[in-house]
């Protein structure tokens, strides 16, 4: 059961995930939207060689040819108009996931970036131009157990991946109700123990409360294939023309980063070289997963995009504030990168110097951290704890919540995330956070940081959102109850719009307004425009 593949619900940009096949929707002959020839994928026509003539009359679906250092599209015909069956959808979803899944094997080709197992992405297939947007609710029904059954029988990982927040919020409801049904043996996430699972849906209470905050480190970006923090150095030596490969790594981190400053010719050429080497555009699977749970405030020692990059499909372009030296914002999720962006080269944090300097020149980024720890239960991942700036902060918070004398509170400021035990550093820190380490005995990295993913899956899973009560594609998902509260906010609604037809006001209605958004009852858009759907 444990050795069983698994379905990854994700709320995102199919273009922008990083993964090892993904289908490609396609119409009669082989004809693909718009969409799908967009950044990342805008020169698909060039770096992919695409089946002759009309392949749709005889094939279902083809791996197109070409580049092999990005995910191979699988152009896959979903196209079947509004008279095609449900199943129809479905079996174009499965023969993708056979035929990608019989070519790597082919190939004999690695889980990319040193993934335990390959994963496979899609979309709901049918329910964007596909023709089937009607019938989401039954396409998402009929799907998700199909994709279940194909990742135990082949041991793969599947992403099945929705741009649009009322197919994902369906398709995680789908997903709950189907292992409500299943046997007690057949437990939900089987990659994890019951006790880890308890522990993935308690942070799940956390964040759907407004009490969580996230915290994430070099480790969430590994799976987009961006290297860690002695990885960077590394390779900055190696452009730097760095000789004496065997001196230079004996230094400490920091100090190599001060030789590199030196040899660059300063800290924005420094800046400059950093950021070229972390320029993915497609985002891991963690960031996905964490990028749509409902927590507002992130921090991050990262310089690269990829947490922004996976907001965007959640809550829109330029939503999510990017908070650092001289920046701030009123917006309601924002992302504070301590360490700089690579969008903004000379302010990034990597030498001794910069370190030395930071509490004079970034002080009140560090008043930020030290407020979330004490008020909110913060969540690391990816994140080494040996930062130095993050150990004055932590410090901060100890003398101000337990004093100078250190005893056993088991009223942890966090909870941190890792694949594998981290022996004295779990020690170290064990009066202040509560630590769940994934790895088993006989695991390696690789399957320990896969299970990560899975852990990140749980939470996201049993922190729902309400986005497709209100679209009449997924009314027959809807319980009794849920159809009876649908019904009763849509009243309200039609209300508030009656009262602001009239020009009236109440200070009732600006609170009765974000409740309809948070549930998805109406657009994220100014009461002027409310609208029924």
């Amino acid at each position: 059961m444990r050795d069983r593949g698994h379905v990854f619900v994700v709320h995102g940009n199919l273009l922008r995930l990083e993964c090892d096949a993904w289908l490609l929707p396609c119409g009669v002959g082989g004809s693909t939207a718009g969409y799908w020839r967009i950044p990342p994928n805008a020169d698909i026509y060039d770096a992919w060689q695409w089946p002759h003539g009309d392949w749709t009359t005889v094939l279902r679906c083809v791996a197109l040819e070409g580049d092999h250092d990005r995910p191979r599209p699988f152009a896959t015909h979903i196209g079947g108009g509004k008279d095609a069956e449900v199943a129809w959808f479905v079996e174009g979803a499965l023969e993708f996931v056979a035929r990608a899944h019989e070519r790597l094997r082919r190939d004999g080709l690695p889980p990319r970036h040193g993934r335990a197992r390959h994963l496979l992405a899609m979309p709901i297939v049918g329910t964007g131009y596909g023709g089937g947007a009607a019938r989401a609710g039954e396409i998402v029904t009929m799907l998700l157990p199909e994709l279940e059954r194909e990742t135990e029988a082949r041991g793969i990982d599947i992403a099945l991946v929705s741009l649009d927040a009322s197919n994902h919020a369906a398709a995680q409801a789908t997903r709950r109700a189907y292992w409500a049904s299943r046997a007690p043996h057949e437990a939900p996430w089987a990659a994890l123990t019951e006790a880890q699972r308890a522990r993935a849906i308690a942070l799940a209470q956390q964040a759907v409360e407004g009490k969580l905050v996230l915290f994430l480190g070099a480790g969430i970006s590994r799976g987009a294939g961006l290297p860690d923090w002695a990885t960077l150095l590394e390779r900055l030596g190696a452009r730097a023309g760095i000789d004496d490969r065997e001196g230079f790594a004996r230094l400490d981190h920091l100090d190599r980063a001060e030789v590199l400053e030196r040899r660059f010719g300063g800290t924005a050429a420094l800046g400059r070289e950093v950021a070229s080497l972390l320029g993915s555009e497609r985002c891991s699977l963690a960031h996905a997963l964490l990028a749509a749970l409902p927590v507002n405030e992130i921090v991050t020692t990262n310089y690269d995009r990829l947490f922004e990059i996976a907001s965007e499909p959640v809550i829109g372009a330029d939503a999510l504030a990017v908070l650092g030296p001289g920046r701030r914002s009123d917006r309601a999720r924002w992302l504070l990168k301590m360490h700089g962006c690579v969008t903004r080269p000379e302010e990034i944090v990597l030498t001794r110097t910069d370190y030395l300097r930071y509490a004079e020149e970034r002080g009140a980024l560090m008043g930020i951290v030290q407020a979330l720890l004490m008020t909110r239960h913060m969540l690391f991942v990816g994140f080494s704890l040996d930062d130095p700036n993050f150990h004055r902060i932590a410090d901060a918070v100890r003398r101000a919540v337990r004093g100078n004398e250190r005893r056993g509170n088991r009223d942890f400021l966090g909870t941190a995330l890792t694949p594998a035990r981290r022996g004295f550093v779990e020690e170290l820190w064990s009066d202040d956070l509560d630590w769940i380490a994934l790895a088993e005995q006989g695991d390696d990295f690789a399957e320990a940081a896969r299970r990560h993913d899975v852990f990140l899956d749980c939470i996201a899973a049993h922190a729902p959102r309400a986005a497709h009560l209100f679209d009449p594609a997924f009314a027959p998902l809807l319980a009794p109850h849920e159809a009876e509260l649908t019904s009763a906010v849509s009243e309200l609604r039609g209300v508030v719009e009656t009262v602001r037809a009239r020009g009236e006001t109440s200070p009732a209605l600006a609170v009765i307004e974000r409740m309809l958004v948070e549930l998805g009852a109406v657009g994220r858009v100014p009461h002027r425009a409310l609208r029924k759907r």
